[in-house]
């Protein structure tokens, strides 16, 4: 449908009597804006609409929403229904729609799928999160070598129904040791007899089954690849379509985003205030102790609040504090991005990245710095203090240089070595690198302010 008026669209539903015409008008919608009215539906309405489609038609339509969106539609359903449109769909979708099942009934859904699709779920199953395995789907054309153009062809037309790409097919050995590829293109204009051994190509790109999502989506993206094949020591289990990837790339973006909130989950809009908080409450518990530990560092150094001149430097703090935070959160967001790009994948590149960011630390923190000499001018022109300007200028000077370079470094390296030990560098996430580099800020300046400031007076 070209102009997609939703609402239209519901208000028919709701009062036609005629389900044939009904049915005609929904056939005329593209899956997805299908998917929207499911979602928009009432809940007899929806079970008025769930009469006049297949259960094929069904699973192609959730196919286009995320699994809880699925879920909401197919969930009035019965558990034959359930399980029946489920058994039509893709493994790797099925996988998803199952999993957003609470474990009583996802055990009784899965005893009631066909046994190919059990198999292949189960197999799914097996694979780590955001990994190749977890997100590719089992349902493709190979080929054996040694196959004529014109078998190959057959088989394409006989399997095109229940795969998801006929792009590709995959030559394999006996084995199903992945050989070559071969584009649907080549093969169209190919003649018979020719084998497929003489026209595929050998020179193909894959990925292993257990590798990250970051590198797959980088590899579809460098090699503008359809279907990228997944291998396990060779051996060919699998493809990833672009769409696929697109989808876990989004999904994965998001759940970055999230994280580099501080947040666990989601936030949806329907969820409760109770869950709200409870999926807040965790990175906050956290950064409250962290925050307690500034307060710990701050006391140690109460020697210097004794003396009432010293009491300008807390008229500075926010200022140390502000900029070496804000420079460390810009240092974490250009290194988790450059590790979603996949960037970041061996020893020099992240040796150039660390070095790159110790610099631009170095002239920040030097140009901010001599901004600040103004600015500390103007008030400590203004204030009753009688310490040597010179010397609270060079105090405030150097601490926010320090902790501007101390700031881009640790939002650098935290975030890599998050990554090389399995954990999602977006957990390092914005207020937890802020929490801790004020921690190092508030040590670089009250240290400095006792080196060059309290050791004079006393």
């Amino acid at each position: 449908m070209a102009n997609f008026n939703l609402q239209e669209i519901l208000d028919f539903i709701s009062e036609t009597d005629d389900l044939v015409l009904l049915r005609n008008k929904l056939l005329d919608l593209h899956e997805y804006e299908l998917s929207q009215v499911f979602l928009a539906l009432s809940d007899y309405d929806l079970i008025k609409i769930h009469s006049l489609f297949t259960d094929e038609e069904i699973g192609e339509i959730i196919a286009y929403v995320d699994s809880d969106d699925a879920l909401a539609i197919i969930e009035p359903l019965g558990d034959k229904q359930i399980a029946s449109i489920i058994n039509t769909m893709e493994p790797d979708d099925a996988i998803d729609v199952i999993q957003e099942l609470d474990e009583e009934k996802q055990t009784t859904i899965f005893k009631l799928l066909g046994d190919e699709q059990k198999e292949e779920i189960a197999e799914l199953s097996t694979y780590e999160e955001n990994t190749a395995g977890s997100i590719m789907n089992t349902n493709f054309i190979s080929i054996t070598k040694g196959s004529d153009i014109k078998k190959i062809m057959k088989e394409i037309v006989a399997r095109a129904p229940e795969v998801e790409s006929i792009t590709t097919s995959f030559v394999v050995d006996e084995n199903n040791n992945l050989l070559g590829t071969l584009d649907l293109k080549k093969i169209i204009k190919t003649k018979s007899p020719t084998k497929v051994d003489d026209i595929m190509d050998t020179n193909f790109v894959h990925v292993n089954i257990d590798d990250n999502l970051e590198h797959v989506t980088s590899i579809i993206k460098k090699y503008d690849i359809y279907n990228l094949p997944v291998l396990k020591y060779g051996i060919l289990k699998g493809i990833i379509t672009m769409d696929d990837a697109l989808d876990a790339f989004y999904e994965e973006s998001e759940d970055d985003y999230i994280k580099f909130a501080a947040v666990t989950d989601v936030g949806e809009a329907t969820d409760t205030i109770l869950l709200s908080v409870k999926n807040r409450l965790p990175w906050l518990v956290l950064l409250l102790f962290l925050n307690i530990a500034i307060a710990i560092v701050i006391s140690r150094f109460d020697y210097i609040f004794q003396i009432d001149v010293l009491s300008i430097l807390v008229v500075f703090q926010p200022l140390i504090l502000g900029l070496a935070g804000n420079c460390g959160t810009q240092s974490l967001a250009v290194t988790i991005s450059e590790i979603a790009k996949d960037k970041l994948n061996n020893k020099s590149k992240i040796t150039i990245h660390i070095l790159k960011e110790f610099l631009i630390g170095i002239f920040t923190g030097i140009i901010i710095a001599s901004i600040s000499i103004l600015i500390a001018y103007l008030v400590l022109n203004n204030s009753n203090s009688t310490l040597e300007f010179k010397d609270v200028i060079l105090t405030i000077t150097i601490a926010l240089s320090v902790s501007i370079v101390s700031a881009n470094l640790f939002g650098t390296i935290i975030p890599i070595v998050f990554y090389k030990i399995k954990i999602d560098p977006a957990a390092a996430s914005g207020p937890l690198i802020t929490t801790i580099i004020d921690i190092i800020a508030i040590v670089i300046y009250y240290t400095l302010a006792t080196l060059l400031l309290y050791n004079q007076i006393i």
